[in-house]
């Protein structure tokens, strides 16, 4: 939890993200939000760990949907 932000990412059993929320001061979560948005439009399937790690960088998940 970066800057006091918390955000809560849903997983379904095939481990596709459906859901994306996120709690803190002013809009700080509103960039990895929108980013989880776009993830969920794509179908994309980041792990656990991706997800659960406050550094990674969620925009590499859609470079890397993209390209492929």
């Amino acid at each position: 939890t970066a800057n006091g932000s918390e955000l809560h990412f849903g997983l379904d059993d095939s481990g596709r993200l459906i859901s994306a929320s996120g709690v803190g001061p002013g809009n700080a979560v509103a960039k990895d939000i929108r980013v989880g948005e776009l993830l969920i439009g794509q179908r994309a399937a980041p792990t656990a760990l991706e997800l659960a790690d406050a550094s990674f960088n969620l925009k590499r998940l859609l470079k890397t949907r993209a390209a492929a």
